[in-house]
């Protein structure tokens, strides 16, 4: 199904600079949401978005495609066309069903014949696999993306692969496509090489390319990747792990194959091993493949109990060089045998291999300071060969080859701590569009990618715009068109009315561009389909200056339409570019992209012609200079619900009618109808316009709350949608402030045993967990999750004495485990959970705990979450407040998880809270003045929209197509579609100007009166309201 991108605001036009000290270009230009719903457990490792995932993202031949868990467990990628293409998902019927990390989907393409590949849910299981029809990726706007586009799950590729962990797609020079895997366990297993062919469409098996298990003890290969350079050489890195725990990994190894995977080099250019062309099977005989016993590929010792991270990061760049970034604790430091302590003295380390075949290693840094990140990274090449890192919850790391990358340093925090997963960048994105786009996945179950705007690759060789003339004003009476090197070079034949240069500008640096026009006509110019200037015809020549919502490329759509027979002149400027002329090479007469969609598409309702419940039937009149709110009763909504009012506004000065509603959640709406238009306006200080109308005439609205948002209906035409927000109360100075609650009683009031003073295991009193070895203790028992009672004090307050219950994380078989205590909720109501916690013990820094609500105990039904940061210091407490909503009535579980220490809580308590149940309408601000008409206010629960039963709401095109501006005691009207009428009154409802017009420019010609006009412009297929002041 289709996710449409939600582009932002005018206040997003512009693109998010970023604050580094590092020498690299770079703007994040935005995000989307492939998904809104996949699947999350827990608040550590995900089933989507493992740096070891190649690939979890990547773009091929236009299309970017990525791969996740969708919320029902179900395997799904999506595709978007770059660059301003909507997100399109495909579900396939393969369901996960293991809350295990190691289970992430991995994609592949093949070139040859563009078959796209997916192998998911493996750890140490037979390969569960299935691969895309023919061309699926090389012709993929005329092939269908579909689930039937994918074959069924199978096992066999040459054969069934058995025992698979870690799978790997890497395409190949030579158009076909590897396939790489783990045969057996951690800390002893093999791994292994097959070869697709797309001519004859068969895998072959390579063999067994990394022996584990013939030494003592045994041990496995973490590798940090497979990587092809630009000549063709298959580079991987990686660490030796000895058992099942992370302090076993050790050492930094390097090879390198010319012959994709059959045979291996060391870093001295020694071929070392082959790869043995043998089934997976036990076999602790050492052969001829890469193994420990082969010294020479060790390039670094790295002992044991170094909080070295295993399969991290690597890549090549455009020299052929190999880099990889791994965390561990710094030379110099002593070990420490606790992985969860040693994991927080780890810091990130580039190393790379020089041309000269010597490795450099440099630490990342951070204002100078080296970086910790709580989870694995991923390193990229833009073709410049800067080097970028994104780590710790999206923070971009940039280095330059310039300065021998001795110069890390943050480049954006934007987005720090948003997300759950390991960060998976779009390498070749990067390198050929520069384009760093990443995807992540959060707590709110939303895959998200974020794309940043780096240095162009390319360089441009364009030739010029397309330049149109025209005998008419409307653009259709074409005289002759040419492709002119800049619009000012244009040569004009007569009887040209009219002028419209189009196609592209190609941008250099990754940063904002500002765009110069000049000229002294009636100026219209559009970039990316959106219109970003109008400037009113004048006796001299002037300039406009503006900026532009930047998209995931450098080349982007243009078109100027200029009323008149004069050139225009065309020029920009960046932070490093002087401004100037757009010069030809930068300018093409073709348009790159697809143009955006002007489409709103309604919401999926059921329609309902009127509502059921008549609230207001009599016509209530307001006209007022103070407050004049009255309320609408009975409003109990238990879930969604509808309302609709019929009105007219005569005259209006400030927000106009205020129609407010507010369930006892505290969430609602506000609307404001003035004469021309309606908005959103909570909170108060950042109003959003939905749509415009002529409201001095008799409007219905229909208000029609679904979920978290409200769709907003006027008549039949669905005019937009608007999360709900946490209504307010408005102060007599037209201030916002909170309103009274209503609390209940303490839910949980025996999690510690009757009156705090339990003496049993708090398994007792209703405490579990997801694993069966938490150390559970009695009270006071010394040791294990107890309780105890104590006195530490509180972070800025006084000491706080009483029961706690230390809750830990600080062994290898607990530090993933999620605790669970049992509440029993009412419906739809709040929440507001609120503790003392702290690190106890067993952590040197701030720890991290995740709180949740569940609906089952485990954590697939954790529907809500938030995470709280200890005192660096041990035992002293911080304040929390979780506060959450429930859904249908019955047993929910709070739930707790945390990084690696002992922790204390004390003090819990769950409450109810509600507000009062409010649908308020009227004029609710002290200030201006509004004359209006309230006819009738219809309510029912449910959310429908208007219409007959079993009717469709068509796509309905935005109304951004008008720009109407007034100077000089005259109103200026520019149109894309040509305009039919226009009406023009003062706002008591006058009528000045009432004239059918045939053309897309109309001007009054006429001096208007100073004051306030509201403008209607009617074309074919919209009709658009303003107000203007003269």
């Amino acid at each position: 199904m289709k996710k449409q991108i939600i582009l932002l605001l005018f206040s997003a036009f512009l693109g998010l600079s970023v604050h580094a000290a590092v020498n690299v270009q770079a703007v994040r230009i935005g995000e989307s949401n492939p998904s809104v719903s996949a699947y999350v457990f827990g608040t550590g490792e995900q089933l989507s978005g493992q740096q070891f995932q190649t690939d979890g993202i990547l773009t091929y031949k236009g299309y970017q495609y990525t791969v996740y868990y969708s919320l029902s467990r179900n395997v799904c990628i999506a595709r978007r066309k770059m660059p301003v293409g909507d997100w399109e998902e495909v579900m396939l019927a393969y369901k996960n069903s293991a809350d295990d990390a190691h289970n992430v989907i991995t994609m592949g393409i093949c070139e040859k014949d563009g078959s796209i590949h997916l192998a998911y849910d493996h750890h140490n299981d037979n390969l569960h696999y299935c691969f895309s029809r023919t061309g699926s990726a090389n012709d993929p706007d005329n092939m269908p993306w579909k689930a039937s586009t994918f074959g069924p799950t199978t096992s066999i590729m040459d054969k069934t692969v058995p025992n698979v962990t870690y799978p790997r797609f890497i395409s190949m020079p030579n158009g076909n496509l590897l396939f790489e895997c783990r045969f057996r366990w951690s800390g002893y297993g093999d791994s292994y090489l097959r070869e697709y062919d797309g001519t004859t469409k068969k895998w072959t098996l390579i063999g067994r390319y990394i022996q584990g298990e013939d030494v003592q003890p045994d041990a496995c290969a973490y590798i940090n990747g497979m990587t092809y350079d630009k000549l063709g050489r298959l580079h991987i890195t990686w660490c030796w792990r000895d058992d099942f725990g992370g302090g076993s990994n050790h050492d930094f190894c390097y090879a390198y194959s010319e012959d994709d995977g059959r045979t291996w080099k060391d870093t001295q250019n020694n071929q070392v091993a082959t790869t043995q062309l043998m089934d997976p099977v036990f076999n602790n005989v050492t052969g001829s493949c890469l193994g420990q016993t082969k010294a020479s590929l060790k390039v670094e010792t790295i002992p044991y109990n170094r909080g070295y991270i295993n399969q991290e990061t690597q890549d090549v760049d455009s020299k052929g060089r190999i880099h990889a970034v791994n965390s561990h604790i710094p030379d110099g430091q002593a070990s420490d045998s606790n992985w969860g302590s040693s994991r927080q003295k780890a810091r990130l380390h580039h190393r790379f291999r020089d041309t000269d075949g010597t490795w450099k290693k440099i630490q990342l840094k951070k204002n100078g300071a080296t970086v910790h990140s709580y989870c694995r990274v991923n390193l990229s090449f833009d073709a410049f060969d800067n080097a970028y890192v994104v780590s710790n919850g999206a923070e971009v790391y940039a280095a330059t080859d310039a300065n021998n990358y001795q110069d890390w340093d943050l480049l954006s925090d934007a987005d720090a701590g948003r997300f759950l997963s390991e960060p998976l960048v779009d390498r070749p994105l990067l390198k050929n569009s520069g384009v760093l786009s990443f995807v992540y996945l959060g707590a709110d179950r939303k895959i998200t990618v974020i794309d940043y705007l780096t240095q162009n690759p390319h360089t441009p060789d364009g030739t010029g715009l397309l330049a149109e003339y025209f005998s008419d004003d409307d653009y259709t009476q074409l005289i002759s068109s040419e492709t002119v090197a800049t619009p000012d070079q244009s040569v004009i034949p007569t009887g040209t009315k009219s002028i419209r240069w189009s196609g592209t500008f190609e941008t250099i640096h990754g940063e904002q561009y500002t765009l110069h026009v000049n000229t002294s006509m009636e100026t219209s110019v559009f970039v990316n389909s959106l219109q970003t200037a109008f400037i009113k015809p004048s006796g001299t020549s002037k300039e406009e200056s503006f900026e532009y919502k930047l998209i995931p490329s450098h080349k982007n759509n243009i078109v100027i339409e200029s009323k008149g027979s004069q050139a225009v002149s065309l020029s920009w400027s960046s932070v490093h570019t002087p401004k100037a002329l757009i010069p030809a090479t930068s300018l093409y007469p073709e348009k790159a992209n697809e143009e955006f969609s002007d489409v709103l598409t309604p919401p999926d309702l059921e329609k309902k012609v009127s509502l059921d419940q008549v609230l207001v039937s009599q016509k209530k009149t307001i006209d007022a200079s103070g407050k004049d709110v009255f309320s609408v009763t009975p409003f109990d909504p238990s879930g969604e619900y509808s309302i609709e009012v019929k009105t007219k506004i005569n005259a209006a000065t400030g927000r106009g009618l205020d129609i407010e509603a507010r369930a006892k959640t505290g969430k609602g709406f506000r609307m404001s109808i003035n004469e021309t238009s309606i908005q959103a306006t909570s909170p108060l200080n950042n109003p959003q316009t939905i749509s415009f109308a002529d409201n001095s005439r008799e409007q219905t609205y229909r208000f029609a709350v679904e979920g978290d948002q409200v769709h907003v209906f006027r008549g039949v035409q669905y005019i937009g949608t608007q999360n709900l927000d946490f209504i307010k109360d408005i102060l007599q100075d037209d201030t916002e402030a909170e309103s009274a609650v209503t609390y209940g009683e303490d839910v949980i009031g025996d999690w510690a045993g009757s009156s705090a003073a339990g003496t049993e295991k708090p398994t007792a009193y209703g405490w579990s967990a997801s694993t069966d070895k938490i150390p559970w203790n009695t009270a006071g028992g010394g040791g294990g999750v107890r309780y105890e009672t104590a006195t530490h004090n509180v972070e800025n307050d006084n000491a706080y004495t009483g029961r706690f219950m230390t809750i830990r994380w600080d062994g290898n078989e607990i530090s993933n485990a999620t605790y669970f205590y049992p509440v029993v909720l009412e419906a739809n109501t709040n929440y507001d959970f609120s503790l003392l916690y702290e690190y106890w013990s067993n952590a040197t820094s701030s720890r991290s705990m995740t709180i949740g609500i569940s609906t089952s105990n485990n954590v697939s039904g954790i529907y809500d979450s938030q995470t709280f940061y200890t005192s660096p210091t041990a035992q002293v407490l911080r304040p929390a407040g979780f506060v959450f909503t429930s859904k249908e009535a019955g047993t929910y579980y709070l739930t707790f998880s945390g990084q690696w220490a002992m922790y204390g809580i004390a003090g819990l308590s769950l409450k109810s809270f509600t507000y009062t149940n409010r649908l308020q309408i009227g004029k609710n601000y002290s200030t201006g003045y509004l004359d209006a008409e309230i006819f009738y206010v219809n309510y029912q629960n449910g959310a429908f929209a208007p219409g007959e039963n079993g009717t469709t709401t068509p796509e309905q095109k935005v109304e951004n197509t008008c720009i109407i501006s007034a100077e000089n005691g005259q109103i200026y009207i520019r149109s894309r579609a040509v305009i039919k009428n226009v009406n023009i009154y003062d706002v008591l409802g006058k009528a000045y100007i009432s004239q059918n017009v045939n053309g897309s420019i109309y001007s009054t010609n006429t001096n208007l009166a100073k004051g306030l006009y509201v403008v209607m412009v009617e074309t074919d297929s919209a009709k658009t309201i303003r107000k203007i002041l003269l």
